[in-house]
Order: structure tokens, then sequence, then C-alpha cells
């Protein structure tokens, strides 16, 4: 499998300013891969991710058309106890974001930016998002293998100011029946 090139595809992730509104806002999400690749990620798929340590959290979910090339797909977050803490403490920033950076809210929806599949291999990214856990930027790139409906993997967070820079953890996510 090749390497993805982070540039398009840093997911997790032109971002913009991620979706912070319930409900769910999912963008288009470019899909890489030839047809028959892309065909195997078709349908509805839901699932969760888990990371130890941190006690972090989430559900997944994504859809994609048969045989299309973008899909819609998000990742909803459930912070450690820096989530509930950010949203009593009244400390987000109210002024104005620039469209280049991402919003310093604890938000708990993120979006998909790019999904590649290949020989059975998923990768992907989420748009950048405000992690209230390191009071700081993040990003999350996710692998995984696609196998009879199922995909399991694993996901890395970099953080962009702490010294605790890197979360990991894993995932699954499977196809809802039709």
């Amino acid at each position: 499998m090749s390497g993805l090139p982070l540039s398009p595809f840093y997911l997790l992730f032109g971002a913009g300013i991620l979706s912070c509104a319930l409900p769910s806002t999912a963008g288009q999400v470019p899909i890489e891969g030839n047809v028959t690749e892309r065909s195997a990620l078709s349908g509805e798929w839901s699932g969760s991710y888990w990371s130890h340590g941190v006690r972090r959290r989430g559900i997944i979910s994504f859809s994609l058309a048969e045989r299309a090339d973008s899909g819609r797909g998000e990742v909803e977050i459930t912070f450690s106890p820096a989530l509930s803490s950010a949203r009593t403490s009244g400390t987000v920033d109210p002024k104005g974001v620039d469209v280049t950076e991402a919003d310093p809210k604890p938000c708990t929806i993120i979006d998909l930016k790019v999904v590649k599949v290949e020989d059975g291999h998923v990768q992907g990214a989420t748009v950048p998002f405000w992690d209230p856990d390191c009071n700081c930027r993040a990003r999350t790139e996710f692998e995984g293998t696609l196998a009879e409906g199922h995909i399991t993997g694993t996901f890395t967070t970099r953080r962009e100011a702490t010294q605790n820079r890197l979360l990991t953890g894993h995932w699954r996510a499977d196809r809802k029946a039709s």
C-alpha cells in the first residue's frame, strides 16, 4: 500500500471551518480509489473508536452511494473530562474565526476530509479540530482493513501545541444491512 499524501487528505482531515452544530452537517468526502475499490465502501456505515489512557471515544458514520466518488462522513468525539469543563466554563473565544483556522471550540462533530481505499485497505483523515484536552489544534489520520462488511483499524491524532503530541487508538465500522 502506498503512502497517502497528507496535504489533500489530512483528514480527522481547503479544510475550512469544521461544523460544530447539531444536527450533522457532514460535507462531501472525496473517495480515492478505482471504481471496484470504491464500490466495496458503498452503503451506510456506522461504528465506534476508542483510545486508551485518555478515555476518548466516539461514534463514526459514513455513507457512499454505489459507484460514487464522494460520500459523507463524520466522527463524533466524546473528549475526556475537558469537554464538559470547557462547555461550562464559557472559555470559548468569542472573536471571529478566519476560515483557514480551526474554530477554538470543543466541537463534538468532526468531518472527514478524504478517504482512500486500495487493495482492501482504507486510509483517511479528519479536518483539523480544536482539542480541549490540550487546548490546541489537532488532526487525525486513520487506517484500517476492509473485509466482509467490516472495517477495523487504528488512528493517530497529532496535537500541535503540547508535549503529549500523539494520541492513538482503535476503530471499527460495520456496513448497515440494506
